[in-house]
């Protein structure tokens, strides 16, 4: 992994898509290196408005101008046009990185080892050498640079100060995190690196929506069903699969689209076919779980082998139709009754969560009205 021009694994998806289980997996490789802060550097960068300073009121003053005329900067290009990014800039919109600085304070990081088991590695971290190594590399030395050499250096800079990380640094074959949830980031990555695989995590839609309406009803105690045929999930996954296995990322030689259920039951050969994609050699520990090689599966817990949130086993044939039926419409082999059944009952439900969200707005816009008028 020497210089910039690494080359970069990015594990993409939904949540309860298997992200985790897959990153815990690819975590203990010998020539892997695991990010294990989802999003480092990404998700801000992501969402940065490139030169947006240009036209900030800071700008016009001539005092802040002048200011600005002596602040570290470096060039980014972005598209066809470089921007310069100042180091204030830098540091409010691109850099901070809560977990990371946590982690560093506490020296731990934390992993989860099933559900509602908690496990928490000793993680040691030179966070202001860490800083002074990304501030020489890009400010000290005023770079012109792609967003894909930027994120070279600063993954650089991020494993040479993890101080007790397994793998050598001159050893790493690539580097791997996961990236925040949604589709936008996966357009977001393939736009703007090339030297990068993608992989995207896909699980059927009752698998999914099970997972996630169970996950949201024991964090915000609410009914299950409730949150199972959520229409706005179904409409997120829909799209989520919709471009997953469209053309441009069905046949590209950069995505590998990954079956979670598969992942899970048949670890071995899954993970055979990770291997060969990501072009490393397979290792009997990448059907095991682990977070900087430290084995989070202990005491009668596995990750594989057995879905625990399975829905086949904990809903009834007619939820399971019914939520099918949602994402896909009517089956071939449904009779008259039973799709007339599900469509008067979806169209009830759609109605119910759109008066809902009517509730929610109203109750918003009071709350901004007593604000104002306290």
């Amino acid at each position: 992994m020497e210089g910039i021009g690494m080359k970069k694994i990015y594990i993409c998806g939904l949540a309860a898509s298997g992200k985790g289980l897959m990153k815990q997996l690819l975590d203990g490789h010998s020539k892997l290196c695991m990010m294990p802060f989802q999003g480092f550097v990404l998700k801000d960068m992501m969402a940065y408005d490139f030169n947006s300073l240009e036209f900030n009121l800071k700008l016009s003053s001539p005092y802040r101008k002048k200011y600005y005329k002596y602040m570290p900067s470096f060039n980014i290009t972005n598209g066809d046009s470089p921007s310069k990014i100042y180091l204030d800039e830098f540091i409010r919109h691109i850099y901070y990185s809560y977990d990371l600085y946590i982690a560093s304070r506490s020296n731990k990081i934390w992993g989860e080892a099933g559900e509602g088991v908690e496990a928490l590695i000793e993680f040691s971290f030179d966070y202001a050498r860490f800083e002074e190594d990304w501030f020489d590399a890009l400010f000290t030395r005023e770079v012109n640079i792609s967003i894909e050499e930027f994120l070279d250096i600063m993954y650089k800079c991020y494993f040479n100060n993890w101080k007790n990380k397994y793998i050598d640094t001159n050893n790493i074959q690539a580097m791997m995190t996961t990236v925040q949830n949604g589709i936008e980031p996966i357009k977001w990555l393939y736009k703007n690196t090339k030297n990068s695989k993608l992989l995207l995590m896909e699980r059927d839609e009752v698998g999914f929506s099970y997972a996630l309406a169970n996950k949201k009803s024991r964090q915000e105690k609410k009914d299950l069903y409730v949150q199972l045929y959520n229409i706005s999930i179904i409409n997120l996954l829909n799209s989520y699969r919709k471009f997953s296995y469209s053309e441009e990322m069905r046949n590209n030689p950069r995505v590998l689209i990954v079956d979670f259920n598969g992942l899970v039951l048949d670890t071995h050969n899954t993970m055979i076919k990770v291997a060969d994609f990501l072009e490393i050699e397979y290792e009997d520990i990448l059907t095991k779980a682990t977070l900087n090689r430290v084995h989070l599966e202990s005491g009668g817990i596995s990750f594989t082998g057995k879905i625990n949130d399975n829905p086949y086993e904990s809903l009834s044939s007619d939820a399971i139709d019914f939520l099918r039926y949602l994402y896909r419409g009517p089956g071939e082999n449904s009779t008259g009754m039973k799709k007339l059944y599900f469509k008067v009952k979806a169209c009830k439900l759609m109605a119910l969560q759109k008066l809902n969200e009517w509730v929610q707005r109203y109750e918003r816009l009071m709350e901004v009205v007593k604000k104002r008028y306290q």
